[in-house]
């Protein structure tokens, strides 16, 4: 890879130094693991349903949040823990940020 290909980070911005060191190619590596595992986590709490009824939420509470933290982390890689931080408390986000 370039330095002059990885200085142009596009629409993700400049990003934070602990993001900085991975590659494109890394981050985009690691922004589709997360997204896969958080999706198919997701994906297998609503195929638990049933047994929300039968035995508690406790099962689908846990594969649902997780799911959400792993889809929320996977765009770190993206752009950086204190970018996504940032972005998601500006005026026009705060309210979604907090649901």
């Amino acid at each position: 890879d370039s330095a002059a290909g990885e200085a142009d980070w596009g629409i993700a911005g400049t990003p934070c130094p602990l993001c900085a060191s991975l590659s494109w190619k890394e981050r985009m590596l690691g922004f589709g693991i997360s997204l896969a595992v958080g999706t198919f986590l997701n994906v297998a709490a609503f195929g638990s349903w049933s047994s929300v009824l039968t035995h508690g939420p406790f099962k689908f509470a846990i594969m649902y949040t997780l799911g959400n933290i792993c889809n929320i982390s996977s765009t770190l890689f993206l752009v950086g823990p204190q970018s996504q931080c940032k972005r998601m408390w500006v005026k026009t986000r705060r309210v979604a940020s907090a649901v």
